[in-house]
């Protein structure tokens, strides 16, 4: 998992389905985030998660989005 902003409800997620070594950095105040900023999990399986993202991008108004890969190659596709 990562995100750049970690609320509770992630934090918690992540403690019940990471590695007990798992590495965390944290920057700044940890789970704050802007009240701008919102933020929802989505459970699909790896195979569905580029038509999600499509879907999700296609049913919300255009606006500046910032979508997390984990590689330059899937940032690039």
């Amino acid at each position: 998992m990562f995100s750049a902003t970690f609320p509770k409800i992630a934090r918690d997620l992540a403690k019940d389905h990471l590695a007990h070594d798992h590495v965390r950095i944290r920057v700044g105040r940890a789970g704050s985030s802007h009240s701008n900023i919102s933020q929802e999990i989505v459970f699909v399986t790896p195979s569905q998660k580029r038509k999600a993202l499509e879907d999700l991008l296609l049913a919300t108004p255009p606006a500046r989005t910032i979508i997390f890969v984990n590689s330059k190659r899937v940032a690039d596709e």
